[in-house]
């Protein structure tokens, strides 16, 4: 009996987490990059970093119905510019099949989201030569 529920735990904590969620996990280092470099990294209002910088992003479920996350990029003299992450179906979820449960889990953990590891955005000049 002592060798059986630390078999059972085992099996249920296995059972009750999906292929996304263990294999991937709920965060995701991205790399973000600009031109010019040196831009302040702003996401929900929070500075993450200055570009060029790889940053953990938290994953969303609304970031794959919305298309990405938002992130805003700030440097002296250019414009305060508002850019999106992508964020696309993560592959690995798809070894869920059919089981409704463990796609559930994968979403509301967020880790059926993807983001690209590596983006670099264009700064326009607030005033151009």
């Amino acid at each position: 009996m002592k060798k059986f529920f630390p078999i059972l735990l085992i099996c249920i904590l296995l059972f009750s987490s999906s292929c996304a969620t263990l294999f991937t996990g709920t965060s995701q280092k991205v790399e973000i990059d600009s031109n010019p470099p040196g831009a302040d990294i702003l996401i929900d209002g929070q500075k993450f970093g200055v570009t060029p910088s790889e940053i953990k992003l938290d994953k969303d479920f609304n970031d794959l119905l919305d298309g990405g996350k938002n992130i805003r990029l700030v440097l002296e003299g250019y414009e305060k510019s508002r850019f999106e992450i992508d964020a696309e179906l993560n592959p690995i979820a798809i070894l869920n099949l059919f089981n409704v449960l463990f796609w559930g889990i994968d979403a509301v953990t967020g880790a059926i989201v993807r983001y690209d590891d590596y983006v670099k955005f264009e700064l326009n000049k607030l005033y151009p030569n």
